[in-house]
């Protein structure tokens, strides 16, 4: 007999190969429940409508950010190895498997839509102060400058995954390396760091 945490997980990869193949409305609970050999009821048991479902898809890889956020902040590493585990972080999920890679970019183009409905302020205001801590951590070490713009700072490093990130999950362009983000972020510690 399968345990509960299982069937749940059956579930959601379920849905995570079905939204981006089908999109959100054609993936019905009946056809997730068929994918996963349950019975609709029993789907029900685990997620009350399509809506829950998504959300905890979402939540799962906030909390996989989260926690490996939380890591960088704790390892006793400089800042040019923690900025580059930063920018690791949005390819870790996709780099999974195939399915989590295609529900990846599904979500940053037409998943968006669905996306924007959860509120995800409190997830992104703990990942923000994660970040912040790990940047306080290195002016504390004399590794950045004190007078840098903390929140300036971290948009341009998140913008610059993030562009890197949306090519490669919707153009499938393999053009992230250790070389390339080493010159990402030497580039943004240029004129950060402390002389």
């Amino acid at each position: 007999m399968q345990n509960k945490k299982d069937t749940k997980s059956k579930i959601m990869m379920a849905a995570i190969q079905l939204f981006p193949e089908l999109g959100y409305e054609k993936a019905s609970m009946r056809l997730i429940a068929e994918t996963v050999g349950i019975t609709k009821p029993a789907l029900y048991y685990y997620f009350k409508n399509k809506d829950e479902l998504f959300r905890s898809i979402v939540d799962y890889g906030n909390q996989f950010s989260i926690k490996k956020l939380q890591e960088i902040r704790d390892e006793n590493e400089s800042i040019e190895k923690k900025l580059a585990d930063l920018v690791w972080i949005k390819f870790s999920i996709m780099h999974q498997n195939e399915a989590v890679k295609k529900f990846s970019g599904w979500l940053v183009t037409d998943g968006m839509k669905y996306l924007l409905k959860i509120d995800m302020e409190q997830q992104i205001r703990l990942q923000q102060s994660i970040i912040y801590d790990i940047f306080e951590k290195a002016i504390e070490k004399g590794e950045l400058r004190k007078d840098i713009d903390l929140e300036c700072f971290t948009y341009l490093l998140l913008g610059a995954a993030n562009v890197y990130a949306r090519r490669q999950y919707i153009f499938n362009e393999n053009i992230i390396n250790n070389e390339k983000i080493g010159s990402l972020v030497q580039t943004l510690l240029r004129d950060a760091r402390t002389n």
